[in-house]
């Protein structure tokens, strides 16, 4: 039997008292073992192969016949496909919900550096905006920078990006939110909403016939229940 490769992400999605993707499996009548156990994942539908990742791997690793379908926010879909890698959203699930922000510190007159895990979402609005001296961490002297004003930087992240901002090694985020509070806790001001963002069902763009149907076998059994 062919099998649907689907993509089943690790950490705060599945985690239920965050994402809740995880309940939301359950209630459809999936069920997975081995989530975060550093072993192969095992599923219960015995025309899905589950295989686990970051979420914010799978549109690439989707494009890389990884897996055919798979579970992740909207943000990281969004962030790829402004690199040029697309996918298809098949189903918005109503949970996981955040907004991309972007944040400042209270603290400075002008915005000079921005920490993102979202290099290809912040680099599109800061260009909207603004000058970008460049997307890296090779300069970041505060003084040479405090000098260009008209300019601003793109820091990469990867997690614990309000820290960065709170401990003045840059001054703003372009970061997921989902209340706000903890961008409050670590003296962070929003000035814009760029996006909301959701936990999907996303699809690489081509499939077979075979892998269509269960695709939308699986869809159906997930409408039933969100």
């Amino acid at each position: 039997m062919t099998k649907l490769k689907l993509g089943i992400p690790n950490g705060s999605m599945v985690d239920p008292k965050r994402g809740g993707l995880s309940y939301l499996l359950e209630k459809a009548g999936i069920y997975i073992d081995n989530l975060g156990k550093n072993k192969p994942l095992e599923i219960n539908i015995p025309w899905i192969e589950a295989r686990e990742a970051r979420p914010q791997e799978f549109p690439a690793l989707a494009n890389m016949g990884y897996c055919d379908a798979y579970f992740c926010g909207d943000d990281w879909a969004k962030d790829w496909d402004l690199a040029g890698i697309e996918s298809k959203k098949i189903l918005g699930l109503d949970i996981g919900k955040v907004d991309i922000v972007v944040a400042v510190r209270t603290d400075i007159l002008g915005t000079v550096i921005y920490a993102s895990e979202y290099p290809n979402i912040a680099l599109n609005y800061l260009k909207s905006v603004d000058n970008i001296t460049q997307l890296g961490i090779k300069s970041t002297d505060r003084v040479w920078l405090s000098d260009r004003k008209d300019k601003a930087q793109l820091f990469p992240s990867i997690g614990k990006t309000e820290l960065k901002a709170y401990y003045k090694l840059v001054d703003g985020v372009i970061e997921a939110s989902q209340t706000g509070e903890t961008l409050k806790n670590y003296g962070l001001v929003v000035e814009k909403v760029l996006m909301s963002s959701e936990c999907s069902l996303y699809s690489k763009k081509e499939l077979d016939k075979s892998k269509k149907e269960k695709l939308y076998n699986l869809k159906n059994m997930l409408e039933k229940v969100k």
